[in-house]
């Protein structure tokens, strides 16, 4: 028998582990931990459920026509109404389960792939592709600034021709740049944009189990549930109607459609002067 020697280092496990779970945020928690809890997980990929379905194209193409066109039209009112990408990512899942039930599943069969009204439930897939799809079609207000600017101030009017090509070379060079930067920002693991990381939070408590409770702790779609309806009433009662009671414009209330007056004593359009506040 051989002796075996006790005083000999056990093997360092941890350089066994990918770099990427090593990597730690300025919080010391490692990228893996930041990721999991933004709802990114590191199990392998589910090539049967289906994404680029009917259902996800109509829905997404039509929350892009709502919301670039809502977006591009209040923008030039007050008080502007505007839809942000996060709010289309959560309508579009009520609306994607409407259709899971509703529509029934007619499809037709092309090049040996059937394309059905209802492919089956719902999933995350689709939801995050009519997100992408919606975070897209709403920086087409960034170029309406710039033709609107165009026509009001310098009196250029350059046809639908050319604002349409202008629109286009705004959101096609920045796809150019992404696809050339590619290897610098989008292929390193180690690179976390914590930008998308509510979206897609938001997407895995959409999509989770109901029943995925851990003892002592709620799932996430019930925590979501819970932060939106405290949300709601912490900002929609303080910020939106308790603002509108905070000022008295009693002068405003003589000759409401006196442009001078509102310019004078109005508190949202004008310098609010003689104004009551509670």
């Amino acid at each position: 028998m051989t002796a075996v020697d006790k005083s000999s280092p056990e093997p360092d496990l941890s350089s066994e582990q990918p770099e990427f779970a090593r990597t730690e945020t300025s919080s010391g928690k490692s990228v893996e931990e930041v990721l999991s809890a933004a709802g990114v997980d590191f199990r392998p990929d589910d090539p049967s459920l289906p994404c680029l379905t009917i259902r996800m194209w109509t829905i997404g193409i039509a929350f892009c026509l709502v919301g670039s066109g809502v977006n591009t039209l209040y923008t030039l009112r007050f008080p502007s109404v505007s839809l942000s990408q996060s709010a289309i990512q959560f309508l579009a899942y009520p609306i994607g389960k409407a259709w899971q039930y509703v529509v029934p599943d007619w499809g037709v069969t092309v090049l040996g792939q059937r394309h059905s009204l209802n492919p089956g439930p719902f999933n995350y897939k689709e939801n995050m592709l009519i997100y992408i799809l919606a975070n897209l079609s709403f920086l087409t207000r960034l170029s309406a600034d710039v033709l609107t600017e165009q026509r009001v101030f310098y009196g250029l009017h350059a046809g639908w021709g050319f604002e349409l090509l202008a629109t286009l070379t705004t959101i096609l060079y920045g796809f150019a740049l992404a696809g050339l930067g590619r290897s610098l920002v989008v292929e390193p693991k180690d690179l976390v944009w914590p930008g998308v990381l509510g979206n897609t939070a938001l997407n895995a408590a959409l999509h989770s189990s109901r029943k995925e409770e851990v003892e002592g702790t709620v799932s996430r779609y019930r925590f979501f549930l819970m932060a939106f309806m405290a949300s709601f009433c912490w900002y929609w009662l303080p910020d939106f109607l308790f603002p509108a009671l905070g000022y008295f414009t009693w002068v405003c209330w003589i000759a409401p459609r006196n442009p001078v007056v509102n310019q004078i004593f109005g508190m949202k359009s004008g310098i609010g002067l003689f104004a009551f506040h509670i």
